[in-house]
């Protein structure tokens, strides 16, 4: 029997009801009854048109996590090894957010070193970024607004009620429009990767002043089945939910398909003049553990692949990655483990997994990667 940890009541009666909330939530947008509900927002001042925004929920009805509470990895029991993780490293210090807890809060407002930082999750787009929560010297706390825009959902800010894009980090309405969070470099890997490589690594417990939610994984699952809703035609080359380890350098946007990240474990590239290499590892693939059955589900990063001023070209060789010029051997966390280049670290490109329609909805122009 799959472990879980429950904490809060079932929130399936609101995904239920999405399909429903859609269309009359984008009437009352149009129609500019929004600021009925208590909204301070500059409605006039945005960057897209009303049309493309659909609410369907009153604002934090999805509650984030305002004061998280972390565990160490010997005492949690309730993860299963398979449960993903967004892992973020900063200076020295490693956090895993379970996935199976933010799809209940897509929003943790957090502090890691000192610095402000919002760990956030679009179950719909499967997009987990974390942003650095601040615009010059102002932090700033973010919501669920409780409205989407192409299937992705929208935070808005404490100080100034604008509503901001989570796929993007940008601004889209209200007083910030145009401005973009910096995001902070992390990973979707499996609980049993970090313990096994981050052993004194924390992991968010959830926040147990909000009432019994189920903390569980197949909720994942459950918002797959959701179709999503674009402004324009779904590109086919690849299916809508099909995962893509994406990234944009240099101006140059590229998606590597999962299914053929299953195939070459490791793609050297060169993307926007920067010489980089994609990362695979296999993961579960169990049905109910955020997985639909015959997906390639898996751990991938992308790193640059240059070190002290040598560009390393990188190989699997007996099922461990590792690199023709040294024969280091490397983990998924882009770590050098035996060889010359021991407890080297790659540099991490800003990349993430998504949801194909999401990534390639936001960036038409982005090279598929193609195995040729």
């Amino acid at each position: 029997m799959r472990k879980f940890l429950s904490r809060y009541g079932d929130a399936m009666f609101m995904m239920a009801m999405v399909g429903a909330f859609v269309a009359m939530g984008t009437l009352l947008l149009r129609q500019g009854y929004l600021s009925m509900q208590g909204w301070q927002t500059d409605f006039e001042t945005r960057t897209v048109t009303l049309g493309e925004l659909t609410v369907w929920q009153e604002r934090d009805i999805t509650v984030p996590i305002d004061a998280p509470t972390f565990a160490s990895i010997k005492s949690v029991h309730w993860l299963d090894d398979d449960a993903w993780v967004i892992a973020l490293e900063l200076n020295g210090e490693s956090r895993a957010y379970p996935l199976g807890v933010l799809v209940n809060h897509q929003i943790v407002n957090d502090v890691m070193q000192g610095i402000p930082i919002a760990v956030t999750y679009c179950p719909m787009c499967n997009s987990a970024l974390i942003f650095k929560s601040h615009v010059g010297d102002q932090v700033l706390r973010f919501g669920v607004s409780g409205a989407t825009r192409n299937s992705g959902f929208l935070m808005w800010d404490d100080m100034t009620q604008s509503w901001w894009q989570q796929f993007t980090g940008e601004a889209i309405v209200g007083d910030y429009i145009g401005t973009r969070l910096e995001v902070l470099p992390s990973k979707i890997v499996t609980w049993k990767a970090f313990s096994k490589w981050h052993p004194m690594g924390r992991v968010l417990a959830g926040d147990e002043t909000l009432g019994p939610l189920t903390y569980s994984p197949e909720r994942i699952t459950q918002y797959q089945q959701i179709e999503p809703t674009v402004d324009k035609p779904l590109d086919k080359r690849l299916p809508a939910k099909e995962r893509v380890l994406a990234a944009i350098v240099n101006n140059e946007a590229v998606a590597y398909p999962f299914s053929l990240l299953a195939m070459w474990g490791v793609v050297n590239d060169t993307v926007g003049g920067e010489t980089v290499v994609a990362f695979w590892q296999a993961g579960d693939q169990e049905q109910g553990n955020g997985v639909e059955e015959g997906q390639h589900v898996g751990m991938a990063v992308l790193f640059y692949r240059t070190v002290e001023g040598q560009t390393l070209t990188f190989v699997l060789r007996e099922g461990s990655i590792v690199d023709e010029e040294t024969g280091s051997r490397w983990t998924i966390f882009g770590k050098a483990i035996q060889g010359p280049l021991k407890n080297t670290y790659l540099e991490q490109v800003n990349s993430s997994a998504y949801y194909w329609f999401a990534w390639i909805n936001t960036y038409p122009e982005t090279r598929l990667f193609t195995g040729r």
